[in-house]
């Protein structure tokens, strides 16, 4: 009885984090958040630009240009947001 006991608070220790442990992994949630999130912009941007130039046969990629532009530098903006201190 007394082993299954130990084991038992053994496995118990694996999910008690610490006080840091659960810092570090808020901010690597937060910071893997704010990747994907830009990632998912920057993609449907690219994608959208792609279909309009294909849609409107332009011979430049204008489309896809200025939204990848525009994408990259609202992706910027929310990361600068989000690491300025909140008031």
């Amino acid at each position: 009885m007394k082993k299954d006991a130990k084991n038992a608070d053994s496995q118990m220790k694996l999910f008690n984090f610490g006080n840091k442990e659960k810092k570090d992994l808020e901010s690597y949630a937060k910071y893997s958040g704010i990747a994907f999130q830009m990632m998912v912009t920057i993609g449907l941007a690219v994608w959208a630009g792609l279909y309009l130039d294909e849609k409107q046969q332009l011979s430049q990629p204008y489309w896809t240009i200025g939204l990848t532009t525009m994408a990259v530098i609202a992706s910027i903006i929310s990361v600068i947001k989000n690491f300025l201190p909140k008031k």
